[in-house]
């Protein structure tokens, strides 16, 4: 995506740094596809990420990183392509954090996690920002921010009977119409009379 107008710089200090690997190793990114490779495990993905970026320790990161995001330990050796949605999204944010990164953008971190996963997010994005990273985070409902899924409400006893005969209006509003009918208006004609003189 091209942008319209305006610019983005990354200031260090009274200075905007060059756009360079070094710059794009301290920005974590977690979008709506995991960015990690589905033959390899969760471990083997995590140590490629951490020597892309020049972590001086990849396995220890690693399996650090898998134990604050929860990824069970029978999983990590698993090649990622078998993981549930929300295994994956774990995995993706660790790969996310595996730098360290000062700025971190998170497109619906919330996707897949159950109420436990979301509140580890939660606490690990609060623990980033106390650290002094910016968390730029892109989310829908407002309730999953605080590890709080939504939930749907029942209908009442008393809804259902309206509930159920507004399907069966919609059902027969849903009927196919007939064919149209062509009206005709028949006229009767009637001879003029004639008039006689001195009627």
């Amino acid at each position: 995506m091209r942008p319209s107008s305006g610019e983005i710089a990354y200031v260090e200090g009274d200075r905007p740094r060059a756009l360079d690997d070094r710059l794009r190793r301290e920005i974590g990114l977690l979008a709506h596809a995991s960015l990690c490779y589905g033959e390899l495990t969760a471990v083997e993905n995590l140590v490629f990420f951490a020597r892309l970026c020049g972590v001086t320790d990849p396995h220890g990161r690693a399996h650090a990183l898998l134990d604050e995001v929860g990824l069970d330990a029978r999983a990590r050796e698993r090649a990622a392509r078998t993981y549930s949605r929300g295994m994956l999204q774990r995995l993706a944010l660790a790969r996310a954090l595996v730098a360290g990164p000062s700025l971190l953008l998170l497109d619906e971190p919330f996707t897949g996690l159950d109420r436990g996963g979301a509140l580890a997010l939660g606490q690990r994005l609060g623990q980033a920002r106390a650290a002094g990273a910016i968390v730029l985070v892109v989310t829908r409902p407002r309730g999953h921010r605080r590890g709080h899924r939504p939930r749907r409400r029942p209908a009442s006893r008393a809804a259902r009977p309206r509930r159920e005969a507004a399907r069966v209006r919609l059902r027969r509003a849903a009927r196919p119409l007939p064919p149209p009918c062509r009206l005709t208006r028949r006229v009767a004609h009637r001879a003029p009379r004639s008039v006689q003189p001195g009627s």
